[in-house]
Order: C-alpha cells, then structure tokens, then sequence
C-alpha cells in the first residue's frame, strides 16, 4: 500500500459524484461503524481548487448530523431507497433513511458514517461497515420494510466478513471538484487498510468500466461477482499488506 496516494489520487475525478453501491458515474448522478473507531477519530486537509482554497475536515459523524447525512446518502443510494419503499417518490425515501440514519445500531446508522466538514457545512458522508455485521444491521431495516411496505421483499447480501463494505458515498453538487470525495475515500483506506491492516470491499456495475479503472488505479481487485436487487454487480476488494 505503500504510496499508495501519489499518483493515483490525482486521477479520482470528483466532478463526478461516485456511487460504491451501485458503481455509477456521471449523468445518473449516484454516489457509493466505523465500530471500532473512538468518536474522537478527526482529520484536517487543505484542498486546493482554481480560484478556491478551503480546510476540510474529515470527522466521525455524530447524530446531529443525521439529517445532512440522509440527504448525502440518498444521492448514492436512491434507488434503492425507492426499491425499498415501493415507488419513485424523493420525500418518502429520505424520510425513509432518515429514520434509520438517526437511530443506532443499523445498516445507514450515523455509527457508521464519517463525514467531510468544510467551513461547518457537512459536504460529504461516507457509510461503511463491518461485513460480519450485515445480517443484524440490516434486520431492523428489513422489519420495519416488511411492516410498511413490502411483506415479501428480500435482499440480497451484499458484503461479508472479512472486509469493511464501503456502502455509499455521497458528495454535495456544490462542493464537487473540491476533493471530498477522494479525502473520504482516502480517510477511510488509511484507517482500515493502511493504518488496520484490513480489506474494504465495494460493488461496481459491470455496465461501468470507468468506475472499475478508477478503483483498480486505487489498488482494488475482482474477486467474485453479486447480484443486488437485480442488478449484475463486480466485488472490488483493497487488502492490507
């Protein structure tokens, strides 16, 4: 993992928002518990655009973040979202993720969260989580959807253990070109990977090779193949040395 960030950072295109669930880019505007970390886990980066300079800091979310985080979040993973409450309707869904991004102890709790913070403005989240622990994070998802919307719906695993699963990743439009997304990105492979010695796994869409260059530049590789939801996904994973 050595130099890992030299060259390969400057290739990560934060004009577009990344989507690590569903592995999108561009025009369809999607974006991809830290347990195990103290809340005290906190760092600051300078970012550097034309005609812009601002200090960002990375921080471990807390729950007066929730509603920004929702918002974020929805913008990697709306779809599913609608998939889970039954129609394409923006209000319903994120209130639908708020619900659990405010609670503890669930798959899109802000437990497990990391958030970019630039001037006191939330600009970025990024949810990951250990994926030993999906079942009984996802549980209380799945129940609540089984009560108030879907009796039948199942989904299907989408990590397991032995990696930290980067679920979502999800950038203001106005603050895209700044970095935030590759510094979360970043954050997150130097706690579990460099720093932890762990594996973060993520899911590309195979109708997506742009996606899939970008994290092989980063040092992930295929391991195996999901379906989630319906839709044909590649499994990237980063191993620690």
């Amino acid at each position: 993992m050595k130099g890992l960030f030299s060259s390969q950072k400057t290739k990560i295109r934060e004009s577009l928002r990344l989507s690590f669930k569903r592995g999108l880019l561009g025009d369809k505007r999607q974006m991809p518990s830290a347990s195990g970390h103290s809340t005290g886990i906190y760092r600051n980066f300078t970012t550097v655009t034309p005609g812009h300079v601002s200090s960002m800091n990375v921080r471990k979310a807390l729950s007066e973040d929730a509603e920004a985080i929702a918002g974020l979040l929805m913008l990697a993973s709306g779809e599913v979202m609608y998939k889970f409450v039954g129609e394409k309707n923006y209000p319903k869904a994120r209130d639908f993720l708020f619900r659990f991004v405010k609670s503890e102890n669930n798959q899109y709790s802000y437990q497990n969260c990391y958030v970019a913070e630039d001037e006191k403005e939330l600009v970025g989240a990024v949810l990951v989580y250990d994926g030993a622990k999906l079942a009984e994070l996802r549980k209380p998802v799945l129940d609540y959807i089984h009560q108030h919307f879907d009796s039948t719906l199942q989904v299907e695993d989408e990590t397991h253990a032995g990696e930290f699963y980067i679920d979502s990743l999800g950038v203001s439009p106005a603050h895209q070109g700044k970095g935030v997304g590759s510094q979360l990105l970043q954050f997150v492979i130097n706690e579990k990977v460099k720093t932890g010695g762990g594996t973060i796994g993520l899911l590309v869409d195979k109708t997506n090779p742009g996606a899939k260059r970008l994290y092989l530049n980063l040092g992930f590789v295929p391991v195996g193949e999901k379906t989630l939801l319906g839709i044909s996904l590649e499994h990237l994973q980063l191993k620690g040395i």
